[in-house]
């Protein structure tokens, strides 16, 4: 009985990660409205650094998670990221994860 219920659960939570996991990996990559991503670091701080310097994004947050940074950038500055080889994720798929609704303003 015991070992169905450990089964039970391990199952809820493997399913409980990989929504989310699922949904982030499918959002990386595509442009945000609002020019906020997500760039997770896979290599060296001091090389994103310079990348982001290199094409304009600046940082914006009070602090710096210890495996990512959010930025704020361009569409072309975006593609570079990508093209340089890193994970870089809209914000308003993080936000829709976290279940805030964000408004489309009309221009």
């Amino acid at each position: 009985m015991i070992k169905t219920s450990l089964w039970l659960c391990a199952a809820f939570l493997l399913a409980m990660t990989i929504g989310p996991v699922t949904f982030a990996v499918a959002q990386s990559g595509r442009p945000d409205d609002a020019d906020i991503y997500l760039v997770f670091e896979t290599r060296g701080s001091h090389r994103l650094t310079r990348d982001l310097a290199g094409i304009g994004a600046k940082e914006i947050g009070p602090v710096r998670a210890p495996f990512a940074r959010m930025i704020t950038a361009v569409p072309t500055g975006h593609a570079h990221l990508i093209k340089s080889g890193y994970i870089v994720m809209p914000a308003s798929a993080l936000a829709l994860i976290c279940g805030i609704k964000v408004k489309e303003t009309s221009t």
